[in-house]
């Protein structure tokens, strides 16, 4: 059983399935459900938990109902909470999801409060014994956490551990510092085509921060893209697969998932071109439902993606 680290991101997404995208003023809607899910990391820790990887989260949920909730899906989803930071009176990072019949769907994310933490003994012993840790671009934003970041990354590098990065649609609001100071420590960075220009936002004209990555020689990168699958470079060499065709309801959580998968097929040490067929199958998988959280795909849901007996 490999052991994955997460570090943030820990949000509620308060998920309304509704008629139609986009909304339109003095226009009521039904919503045919309503459910409050783990969105972001959230996603990637149970779909890895549901893998079969123990999935352990570092990170800050309010003592309001929202981190109540998240707290007990996690788990009853067999995801160790004991790295939670919870203080008196903090509150959880609210997501309002709205996805409608056709598979769009509308993020309106609102703001967390309470103390920051610090990268402590009790979050070292958790991380020595990871056989990777992932690490989101929201992460980066959350005021709570931005003191534990880098002290982590450093320990990470000191233990050997390999550093997976997934900087998001929040790398433009990143600055640029930051993000080359967290890309020294990356192994692995995981984004989409229309996210790399957002990684080099800031930059001075001379420096790319994705070419400068992939120079290193030690570092894969991972460009999503969506239902034409991925593709993998390692060096000059690239690895692609071209995905699943399904019928894609809500993508809500794919990207987060996908991380999941990509992880373990690389922990597994599979050839590059299987460890993107096995990501693009769990995106399959997710995008074949709507919501998030407990939403993520099962073991079973990927393998009859990828044909394969369990």
């Amino acid at each position: 059983m490999f052991t994955v680290v997460s570090l943030g991101d820990l949000v509620a997404d308060i998920v309304f399935t509704i008629e139609q995208l986009p909304l339109e003023h003095e226009r009521h809607q039904h919503a045919s459900s309503v459910s409050v899910e783990p969105g972001g990391t959230g996603n990637f820790l149970i779909a890895g938990a549901r893998l079969g990887m123990k999935m352990l989260p570092l990170g800050v949920l309010g003592t309001d109902m929202l981190g109540d909730t998240l707290y007990k899906i996690l788990q009853d989803e067999g995801i160790a909470t004991d790295g939670i930071a919870r203080f008196a009176g903090s509150t959880t990072t609210p997501v309002l999801v709205l996805v409608d019949q056709e598979g769009q769907h509308v993020f309106v994310g609102g703001k967390q409060s309470g103390a920051n933490v610090h990268f402590s003994e009790f979050w070292q012993a958790t991380l020595a014994s990871a056989d990777a840790l992932f690490l989101c671009g929201f992460t980066l934003l959350e005021p709570q956490l931005q003191a534990a970041v880098l002290p982590i990354l450093q320990y990470a590098r000191q233990r050997s551990i390999p550093v997976v990065f997934d900087p998001g649609p929040f790398a433009a609001q990143t600055s640029f510092a930051l993000k080359q100071a967290v890309l020294e420590y990356v192994t692995l960075l995981v984004l989409t085509e229309a996210e790399i220009p957002l990684i080099n936002q800031g930059a001075p004209d001379n420096i790319d921060l994705v070419a400068e990555f992939r120079k290193r020689g030690d570092t894969l990168l991972c460009i999503k893209r969506g239902g034409e699958g991925c593709q993998i470079y390692s060096g000059e060499r690239l690895f692609a697969h071209a995905g699943f065709q399904v019928a894609a309801r809500d993508t809500t959580g794919a990207g987060d998932t996908f991380a999941s998968a990509l992880i373990y097929g690389w922990l597994h040490k599979w050839s590059l071109e299987k460890v993107a067929m096995f990501a693009n199958a769990m995106g399959a998988a997710m995008a074949q439902k709507i919501g998030s959280g407990r939403n993520a795909p099962t073991r079973e849901e990927v393998w009859n993606v990828l044909g394969w007996e369990l």
